[in-house]
């Protein structure tokens, strides 16, 4: 939970650094990490890498937006009718052997 609320047209700058391991011997910078996938697993974003940033909306009746690859550079713009909260995370099916950070910078 970024603690920033969205509006309809809000534009976002986000920009992030760092390196996760995501527990299986691989790590992942925000950008997500294709080679790291294991077969089987469903990941969030299933066209992203491993570890990549990933960002959604919840709105306020609770219901989620569609997760979106923002990787290490994103501009994500919310649409018309679109009030909630931004919250970020890291594409990943099975987060509890990750370790490491993003630093994370959100513009708007």
């Amino acid at each position: 939970d970024t603690g920033i609320d969205v509006e309809p047209n809000m534009t976002f700058e986000i920009t992030a650094e760092g390196e996760i391991d995501l527990g299986n011997r691989a790590s992942a910078r925000p950008e997500g990490n294709q080679n790291a996938k294991v077969r089987g697993s469903v990941y969030p974003v299933p066209d992203s890498g491993v570890g990549a940033l990933i960002g959604k909306i919840r709105y306020r009746d609770g219901r989620d937006s569609n997760l979106i690859f923002i990787g290490a550079q994103g501009r994500p713009a919310t649409e018309a009718g679109e009030y909630g909260r931004l919250f970020l995370g890291i594409n990943d099916d099975f987060v509890r052997d990750n370790n490491g950070s993003f630093k994370v910078v959100i513009r708007w």
